[in-house]
């Protein structure tokens, strides 16, 4: 006979103990990839020093101008690589 009311009241004092805890409240955060529109403006193409030179100009003067275009074109060329990356993973 014990064991009968034992059996039949466990699961109620057990349910009734689950009515009397709070919940948990968990914020989660969540990384979801988002789709974006492709980036329409490219980079504006800078005036090239080496184009400016004249003919007279001397070797130094020269080589001077053809580094600062290397610099200026590697700039230039990093800026579009990163819209065409931009661009290319915007695709589904």
């Amino acid at each position: 006979m014990k064991t009968t009311l034992l059996a039949l009241l466990l699961p109620v004092v057990l349910s009734v103990s689950g009515c009397a805890t709070t919940p948990q409240v968990v914020t989660k955060i969540v990384e979801v990839p988002v789709m974006v529109t492709c980036i329409k403006t490219t980079p504006t193409k800078p005036e090239f020093p080496f184009s400016l030179s004249q003919p007279d100009e001397d070797l130094f003067v020269l080589s001077k101008r053809a580094v600062a275009e290397i610099e200026l074109r590697k700039g230039y060329e990093g800026e579009l690589e990163a819209v065409l990356v931009a661009c290319k993973s915007t695709k589904p």
